[in-house]
């Protein structure tokens, strides 16, 4: 699991990413090369980062819907396929907790 500081940088990435996509869209953005430019390097650099962000914090609603199922589980298949899920999960975590970090 991510630490919060990480966490809190992640989502002001995010918080900048939304920003610089809605000045994008703003016509006096595109009145400007230089200001164009600027922005659209930013949202390009921040662009992978936010979505591996998005991608992590589906990836643990996942799990913890797949915890769900695996407590709730009353038979041998719903059981595996929960702890396929699971693992599945947590193994997607761990590569971009690598990513994020």
């Amino acid at each position: 699991m991510l630490e919060s500081g990480v966490a809190d940088r992640l989502t002001s990435a995010g918080d900048e990413f939304r920003e610089l996509e809605a000045r994008l869209a703003d016509p006096a953005t595109h009145a400007d090369p230089a200001v164009l430019r600027a922005v659209s390097q930013r949202y390009r650099e921040l662009e992978p980062l936010v979505a591996a962000w998005a991608e992590y914090r589906s990836r643990q609603d996942d799990l913890g819907a797949a915890r769900e199922l695996l407590a709730a589980a009353t038979d041998a298949d719903e059981r595996e396929l929960a702890a396929t899920e699971i693992d599945d999960a947590d193994a997607d975590l761990e590569r971009l907790e690598g990513e994020l970090r």
